[in-house]
C-alpha cells in the first residue's frame, strides 16, 4: 500500500479538507493522521481499494491514482509535523507532512519550516530523482513530481526536534517550504514568515527556490530571527511549477533552458555563474567550506584523531550558558555513545565559513563570497571536504552567530539575528548529549523575541524664542574640552539628556529666561534652608 496527499499551493490547514490518494492490493485500508510529538490523531477506512499501476515517467508527472479518501483535519489539532501512514494486509507505508495554523502565530512566535522539496529531490519513487547515483540508468531527471509517494528518509531529525519542542513545553507552529514559496508577495516584500518572531530550519535543507530565498531575506531584513541546526542548507535553486506539483532542478546552467533568458532563476548552486547568488550572505556558511563527517569512510567518530567533536574558543557565549563547558576554554562536545558505539552530532553533511587560525590557534573568517563581515565564529569541528568546489580537502563545519548586511557590509537596518550550528545530525544530540540541549534551549530563548529596529534619533527642532537666548553648557564626562565637538554635533546638543544637577523643564515649555528664574528661586530656597543642592532631584518640573 502507498499514498500520497494532492499538493495544494494553499497549503495545508487546520481545518482543511485534505485529498489523500491510495494505492493498495486490498480493498480494505486505513489511513491515520497523527501529529509527531503530540497526542492528535485520526484514523479513515477505506473500501474501496485498488492496486494501481505505477506509470512511466511518474517520477516527473505523477502518478495520478484516482482513488482517494477525503479527510478533514481537525479544527482542535494544533499545527505542526504530521505522520501519514497507510496500512493494509499487516503492511504499511509511511511519510509526513506539515500542517498550518489557519491564523499564523496565533498559538506561538516560533516557526518549523519542513524540507519537503529536499525529500522530492532524494525521493525516487517512479524510477527517478534529481540524482543519478539512485535513479534509473543512473541518469537524473530534471524534474520531479510531488503527485507520488513520498519516503520518510529525510525526515528524522525534523521529527526528533520537534517532539524534543513538545517535551519541553516549547510551543510552535509548523509549515511546508513549499507554504513559504506560494506564500511570497514580492510586490509587497512579505511573507508568512513575518507573523513569527523565530524561523528553524532543522535536519537537511537543501533545495530553496528564489521566492523561498526572497522571503527568507526580506524576513531577516524586517527583524525576524532565524536559528539553523541544519547542513548543506540552500546549496540548489530549484523552481516551483505555477500548479506546485513539480520541482524543477537541471542543475546546470548548460542544460536549464532559462539560461541567457533569466539567469537568476536558473537550477544550479547559489554561487555558480549565473545566478552569482552566494548563500553565505544569507545563512553566513556554505557546504563549499564544510563538507562530510561521518559519512563514506570520512572521519569516522571512533577513531583517535579528536574528529566528531567541536571545540570552542570562547566559553563564554550566550549561547553556551549554563553548558558543563561554559568556563572551559578550548572545551570539545558533540561525541556520544549508543550501545557502545561511537557517534556523533557532526554529520553527515555540514557547512563552514572559509577560515584561517591565527599564532594562538584562534579561527577567524577569510570573509570571501559575501561571508557577513560581522559573523562570530563561537565553535568549529573538522570535516572532509574531498569533492567539495572549493577543492580544500579540510573543512570546518563552524556555528557562528550574524546579523545580515547589505552590499556595502553595513547590517541592515531593523534586521534579525542568524545563529547556525550547520550539521544534518544536530537534532541527534538533542535525547543524546546534556549541553546540546542547553545550547538549543539557549538560541531558543534568546531568539524567540523579536527585538524592534531602533530608530535614528532626529535633530530636535530649536523652539521660537521671543526673549534673549540663554547659554547653557552641558558637560560631556567623555570630552571635558567641549570646543573639541564636531561642529556638525551643535545641532543635536539641545537633545542631550540635562546633567544630574541641571533641572528638566516640564511638558508646559516656556522660554529660556523662565526657566533661569526657576532655577534661581530654587536655588535661593536652597540657601533658605541651608540644604545643598546634591540633595534634591528635580523632575518634570516636581520636587522630591
Amino acid at each position: 500500500i502507498f499514498g500520497y496527499i494532492e499538493p495544494k499551493t494553499s497549503g495545508i490547514h487546520i481545518g482543511d479538507r485534505i485529498r489523500v490518494h491510495v494505492s493498495s492490493d486490498s480493498a480494505n485500508y486505513q489511513v491515520n493522521i497523527s501529529r509527531v510529538g503530540g497526542h492528535e490523531s485520526i484514523t479513515k477506512r477505506g473500501t474501496n481499494g485498488v492496486a494501481h499501476n505505477i506509470p512511466a515517467e511518474s517520477y516527473a508527472e505523477g502518478v495520478n491514482w484516482n482513488t482517494y479518501l477525503d479527510i478533514k483535519i481537525p479544527a482542535d489539532f494544533n499545527s505542526g509535523i504530521y505522520k501519514l501512514e497507510f496500512t493494509a494486509g499487516g503492511e504499511n507505508s509511511y511519510t509526513f507532512f506539515s500542517v498550518q495554523e489557519k491564523v499564523y502565530a496565533r498559538h506561538a512566535k516560533i516557526l518549523i519550516l519542513d524540507h519537503l522539496t529536499t525529500e522530492a529531490a532524494y525521493h525516487n519513487f517512479g524510477g527517478k530523482s534529481l540524482y543519478g547515483f539512485n535513479s534509473t540508468d543512473s541518469k537524473k531527471s530534471d524534474i520531479v513530481s510531488l503527485e507520488r509517494p513520498m519516503a520518510a528518509g529525510q525526515w528524522q531529525q525534523i521529527n526528533e526536534f520537534a517532539s524534543w519542542m513538545d517535551e519541553q513545553d516549547i510551543s510552535y507552529e509548523a509549515a511546508s517550504m513549499l507554504d513559504v514559496h506560494f506564500g511570497w508577495d514580492e510586490s509587497s516584500q512579505t511573507s508568512l514568515l513575518d507573523a513569527y518572531n523565530l524561523v528553524l530550519i532543522v535536519g537537511h535543507n537543501e533545495y530553496w527556490s528564489r521566492q523561498m530565498r526572497d522571503a527568507y531575506d526580506a524576513y531577516l531584513a524586517n527583524g525576524g530571527n532565524v536559528a539553523i541546526f541544519s547542513g548543506n542548507t540552500m546549496w540548489w535553486q530549484i523552481r516551483i511549477s505555477p500548479d506546485g506539483k513539480k520541482i524543477i532542478g537541471y542543475k546546470s546552467d548548460r542544460t536549464d533552458p532559462e539560461t541567457g533568458i533569466n539567469d537568476s532563476l536558473v537550477t544550479t548552486n547559489w554561487y555558480r555563474n549565473p545566478v552569482n547568488h552566494p548563500e553565505n550572505s544569507s545563512i553566513g556558511v556554505s557546504w563549499r567550506f564544510g563538507g562530510f563527517h561521518n559519512s563514506f569512510e570520512h572521519y569516522i567518530v571512533d577513531d583517535d584523531l579528536g574528529h566528531g567533536l567541536f571545540t570552542v574558543p570562547d566559553p563564554t557565549h550566550w549561547a553556551f550558558k549554563n553548558t558543563s563547558f561554559a568556563n572551559k576554554p578550548g572545551a570539545q562536545f558533540g561525541r556520544y555513545t549508543v550501545r557502545g558505539k561511537a557517534k556523533s552530532i557532526l554529520g553527515y553533511e555540514t557547512d563552514g565559513v572559509h577560515l584561517a587560525f591565527n599564532k594562538n590557534g584562534q579561527p577567524s573568517p577569510l570573509l570571501d563570497d559575501q561571508t557577513p563581515t560581522n559573523f562570530e565564529i563561537i565553535a568549529y569541528a573538522a570535516a572532509f571536504a574531498q569533492g567539495n568546489p572549493s577543492g580544500n580537502t579540510e573543512g570546518y563545519a563552524t556555528i557562528g552567530v550574524f546579523q545580515p548586511e547589505d552590499a556595502s557590509n553595513q547590517i541592515i537596518k531593523g534586521s534579525g539575528t542568524v545563529f547556525v550550528a550547520p550539521t544534518v545530525y544536530w537534532a541527534d544530540g538533542l535525547a543524546t548529549i546534556p549541553d546540546v540541549a542547553t545550547i538549543t534551549r539557549n538560541v531558543i530563548s534568546k531568539l524567540k523575541v523579536r527585538t524592534a529596529p531602533v530608530e535614528p534619533e532626529k535633530p530636535s527642532q530649536p523652539k521660537e524664542e521671543t526673549d534673549p537666548p540663554v547659554e547653557h553648557k552641558v558637560i560631556d564626562s567623555t570630552n571635558p574640552n567641549p570646543e573639541d565637538k564636531n561642529p556638525a554635533d551643535t545641532q543635536e546638543e539641545a537633545s542631550v539628556p540635562p546633567a544630574a544637577d541641571s533641572v528638566e523643564s516640564g511638558s508646559g515649555g516656556g522660554g529660556g529666561a523662565s526657566y533661569l528664574f526657576i532655577v534661581l528661586l530654587l536655588l535661593a530656597g536652597y540657601r533658605a534652608r541651608n540644604l545643598h543642592p546634591s540633595n534634591l532631584i528635580f523632575q518634570a518640573g516636581k520636587t522630591h
